[in-house]
């Protein structure tokens, strides 16, 4: 304590590059952190990081400014990996000059938590190599916003809020002030049983029709509605040993015979204490355990997505041939002397497009000067279409690869319930 040595510079050998790298993150967002007790100010750090992002959230008054360093490097938000110009944007998806940014929708964190981006910049705005595209969970206009400002009065309210006790007032329910979105994650599971293999379906045995009035030919709830416990998420059967037959079952096998399977409901319901949206479902199944019809679809939908990433690199391959021939002052052609960006042929482009690297050196640029220019297009510009040809091939491969569930399991459905939750005391 109070042990401070002036000394001259040359004998110094280490320095802090800042300040504020002298106490961490969470302690550097605490305005005159000095004046704090040290307790205090590591219960300031333990409820910061202990935040829930909020409905609409509000950037500090009074700061430090971490705050608009924290989210750029927090992984949270989405950056512009390069400078360009806005050409799309919308709730789902930013575009910069042919790069694709795709938003996180209403996806699950940690403790049930909420982080859904959205976009902060417009078409045509420029932006820089870098700069945040998007707001997040508990950002606003890019700078942390882990809560809101409120007006708090230090006063007693005839004794209510003796000691720890605090009074809040009904507007901060009533207008949403500290409301936040919670999302549950619901998964059930089929497997191959002794006595047969259970399965997901919408019809299911001893359930009225208004029941199974939000599921789709599947059995999985559809995107949208609206749950309340012991709605039926996922419709689901399983084979029923003739043990399990009640007497009233096993009066009418005797009569009717087996006019249908010996099935009983183990239905995905919601549990109680939970309400609210269904935001996403997902369905997962080994390929082996697709019925003929789902292999059907499955191709079919293979195929789409390659007919789709084919189109997107014939778009950005041709958008960049136009640049590279104005540059050069021709246009180029291919092996049998036609104009590539000519041929109607989508595929024929976009093969050449994976190809087109091989072909760069043959390419007769008649000046060096050219060559150089052309060197520089391709330097800002290919770039775009190798991320297009990589994320088609990703997707391809995904498709193709089939999921990897646990041992025993077929299939998987897992469904995301968001549900709103108002402050209480």
């Amino acid at each position: 304590r109070n042990d401070v040595h002036w000394v001259e510079s040359k004998q110094v050998e280490f320095i802090d590059v800042a300040p504020s790298q002298m106490v961490g993150i969470s302690a550097g967002l605490i305005p005159f952190l000095e004046h704090d007790d040290a307790n205090r100010a590591l219960m300031g750090s333990n409820m910061q990081r202990q935040a829930v992002p909020l409905l609409i959230t509000e950037a500090p008054i009074v700061g430090t400014g971490l705050e608009e360093q924290v989210p750029v490097y927090s992984g949270m938000v989405q950056r512009a990996e390069r400078a360009g110009r806005v050409t799309y944007v919308d709730a789902d998806v930013v575009e910069v000059e042919g790069k694709r940014y795709p938003l996180r929708k209403f996806t699950g964190l940690n403790e049930r938590t909420c982080l859904n981006q959205t976009p902060l910049v417009e078409v045509g705005q420029r932006v820089k190599r870098g700069e945040i595209l998007c707001d997040s969970a508990a950002t606003q206009n890019g700078i942390l916003a882990l809560g809101r400002n409120v007006l708090v009065a230090f006063m007693s309210w005839e004794g209510y809020n003796f000691e720890d006790a605090i009074i809040l007032s009904e507007r901060l329910v009533k207008d949403d002030v500290y409301t936040s979105i919670h999302i549950d994650e619901f998964d059930v599971e089929i497997r191959e049983t002794k006595l047969g293999r259970e399965e997901f379906t919408r019809d299911i045995p001893n359930v009225s029709e208004k029941a199974l009035r939000h599921l789709d030919e599947n059995g999985i709830v559809a995107v949208g509605t609206r749950v309340v416990p012991g709605d039926i998420l996922v419709g689901k059967v399983s084979p029923k040993a003739k043990s399990e037959l009640t007497p009233e079952e096993k009066l009418l096998h005797a009569i009717f015979g087996r006019a249908g399977e010996d099935v009983k409901n183990e239905s995905l319901e919601v549990p109680s204490g939970v309400e609210g949206i269904v935001t996403h479902t997902e369905k997962f199944a080994r390929k082996m355990s697709l019925t003929e019809a789902e292999r059907k679809a499955y191709d079919a939908e293979i195929h789409k997505a390659e007919k789709k990433g084919q189109e997107v690199i014939a778009g950005k391959f041709s958008e960049f041939l136009a640049e590279l021939e104005r540059t050069i002052g021709r246009h180029l052609t291919d092996d049998d002397g036609r104009e590539i960006r000519s041929l109607d042929d989508v595929k024929a482009i976009a093969k050449y497009a994976r190809e087109f690297e091989d072909h760069f050196e043959k390419i007769d640029f008649r000046s060096p000067q050219k060559q150089a220019d052309a060197r520089k297009v391709i330097k800002d510009l290919w770039p775009v279409v190798e991320d297009a040809i990589e994320e088609t091939d990703h997707k391809i491969n995904s498709l193709k690869r089939g999921e990897e569930l646990p041992s025993g399991v077929l299939q998987m459905v897992k469904v995301y319930v968001a549900s709103k939750r108002q402050i209480s005391v």
